[in-house]
């Protein structure tokens, strides 16, 4: 993996960590305020941001993997605007009719926030236009600062409410306002663009469809795997149930940031070296991307299984103390979907539509059965066991496909788990041993520790060496990256 494609996934590593860690600020507000009504206050949003992301397929529909692939293609730049904006306008609005509808069902427990769900939909669908179009074009840094915006200025908004203990209706209202922001930020840094946008033809539709159409499926496992235990938590378990699971959750998305910016970042790559038949660089690019994502997030995971009530007491709140377990699994879940990450990418860069659409189908039947017989019973602790088992199916399924010579070595991934086996024994002897773990500054110190024994195991296994410490430095060094965000928001 090259420099430059390094400080791209950087970049949004860094931004979608930073969003996320705001999002946490934002819960921990919540929580902390409402007292012990919070779990109920944070499970009536949660519920309806479910409801938004299970049917936020409707404004994919795999029409963004589409754009990306034409424009990594070298299309005609105005025509593949033109399309894509006509195709997610109409998809947007149908996004909007579904929301209204399901949040007005008899027993809805969130029809206090449907009106802010429905304008949210139609301004993220409007933002994306912009922002799918950056990423295509593989400006990162652009597409980043459309997302930072908005999860700030959301914060700068929903913390004064929260501490006012305001309904949860203006709660909802604070994500109005951050789209709103996020979506003038797209629009001015799409100005060189606009003037160059050219209606949609038929045969760009057409052409955009042929990709499409056998990547719905696959554009749905995303939003399902991530929304349907809420989703059904929320109608089938009290509210305090759901703002357990879902705070829990929301620490799976914070750490979900690493596979999600690799394959961000990965399908154009990969489309761009598969039009160009270059097979050899397409499985140097995997086999980094697997070996770093590998390398970063074995150590995490570790973390979480071992201090699991630490953390939630610490970070989070004693109210949902109770998830811990549900947070132990759903961490596991999150490293196979980090293993699966660079197949998924190269089933999409090489348009091998077929096997995306097999993974999708498995992992949405399976969490989707798993959660409707686990999750009355278990509650949050069968949300996460649905996820983590729907996971597991759909690393099987795109793992150990036929890979078309593009084959990785696993080696290194053997060799991070042995290092992560180790790192969580020396954790856990110290734990027994006494050592306490009840204020943040325990849980540092735990951390370092442990992440240093399993940097120690690979050291001596020559799976990390110099290199890698100066490309990861690299990488992440704030000079570098602040040069290279600025160089791109500034390119003409």
């Amino acid at each position: 993996m090259n420099v430059g494609i390094g400080k791209k996934v950087g970049l949004i590593v860094i931004t979608q960590i930073t969003c996320a860690a705001l999002g946490y600020v934002a819960l921990v507000t919540i929580l902390r305020c409402y007292g012990d009504a919070g779990p109920r206050v944070y499970g009536v949003l949660s519920g309806g941001l479910a409801i938004f992301g299970l049917f936020g397929f409707i404004q994919n529909m795999g029409f963004r993997w589409a754009h990306m692939k034409r424009i990594s293609e070298g299309n005609n730049l105005g025509t593949c605007i033109g399309t894509f904006a006509a195709i997610e306008i109409l998809l947007t609005v149908v996004m909007m009719l579904v929301i209204l509808t399901v949040g007005h069902l008899p027993g809805s427990k969130i029809l206090p926030i449907v009106s802010a769900l429905v304008i949210y939909a139609l301004f993220i669908g409007l933002r994306d236009i912009g922002s799918i179009t950056f990423d295509a074009k593989r400006e990162t840094a652009k597409s980043q600062v459309t997302l930072i915006a908005e999860t700030v200025i959301r914060l700068m908004v929903i913390v004064p409410m929260a501490l006012l203990t305001l309904s949860v209706a203006w709660l909802a209202r604070a994500y109005v306002v951050g789209i709103l922001a996020s979506f003038f930020v797209a629009l001015f840094l799409m100005k060189e663009y606009i003037p160059v946008i050219k209606r949609p033809t038929r045969s760009f539709l057409k052409t955009y469809w042929t990709f499409a159409g056998p990547m719905c499926l696959l554009s749905m496992i995303i939003p399902i795997n991530t929304n349907i235990n809420t989703m059904l938590l929320l109608y089938l378990r009290p509210l305090a149930d759901v703002g357990c699971y879902a705070a829990m959750d929301r620490i799976r998305f914070f750490l979900a940031a690493i596979p999600g910016a690799i394959g961000m970042l990965l399908l154009p790559t990969i489309s761009f070296y598969h039009v160009n038949s270059a097979k050899d660089d397409i499985k140097a690019l995997m086999s980094a991307a697997m070996r770093y994502a590998s390398m970063i997030m074995f150590p995490i995971v570790v973390l979480i299984l071992i201090l699991n009530k630490p953390i939630i007491h610490i970070l989070l709140s004693d109210a949902v103390l109770p998830g811990a377990p549900a947070l132990c699994l759903l961490a596991v879940s999150l490293l196979f979907w980090t293993l699966s990450t660079p197949y998924i990418a190269l089933v999409g860069g090489i348009e091998r539509r077929g096997l995306g659409a097999t993974m999708g189908a498995a992992m949405c039947c399976t969490n989707a059965a798993l959660s409707l017989v686990l999750i009355p019973s278990y509650g949050p602790l069968g949300a996460a066991t649905a996820v983590l088992i729907a996971s597991v199916v759909g690393f099987v399924i795109v793992v150990f496909a036929p890979q078309d010579g593009l084959a990785i070595s696993w080696r290194p991934i053997g060799i991070h788990l042995l290092a992560a086996v180790v790192m969580g024994s020396f954790l856990y002897l110290l734990l027994w041993l006494g050592m306490p773990s009840t204020r943040g500054y325990h849980l540092l110190v735990l951390s370092v520790v442990g992440v240093g024994a399993y940097l120690g195991v690979l050291v001596a296994l020559h799976e990390f060496r110099r290199w890698d410490l100066k490309f990861l430095t690299r990488i992440l060094y704030p000079g570098e990256m602040r040069a290279y965000v600025l160089s791109e928001l500034e390119k003409k």
